[in-house]
């Protein structure tokens, strides 16, 4: 990917932050257990703290099936100011309520 592509991730239903817990924990013990040198394990860690507090760009229509999860109004964030680019009803979600 280069330097100017955007990432996005597809978002997929949750109600528990149970799920991203079970798959920080997963990705962790499948890394530990491979053959990754001390350097990748750490290269895991740090991006899967990053992830706690990061987002991902949702665009229409499956922002709306978000819109009705019990945190969407405290924590999405409108994509205001750019909507010839993400369309009318992209909101910013984070990362750990996708996974």
């Amino acid at each position: 990917m280069d330097a100017g592509s955007t990432f996005l991730i597809t978002p997929f239903k949750t109600n528990t932050m149970d799920s991203f817990e079970v798959a920080v924990r997963t990705i962790k013990d499948a890394v530990i257990n491979s053959s990754a040198s001390e350097e990748h394990i750490n290269l895991v860690a740090s991006l899967l703290r990053l992830t706690e507090d990061a987002y991902t760009l949702v665009r229409w229509p499956e922002s709306q099936d978000l819109m009705e999860e019990s945190w969407f109004r405290d924590e999405a964030i409108l994509a205001i100011g750019s909507e010839e680019e993400t369309g009318s009803s992209a909101y910013f979600i984070p990362i750990k309520r996708l996974i």
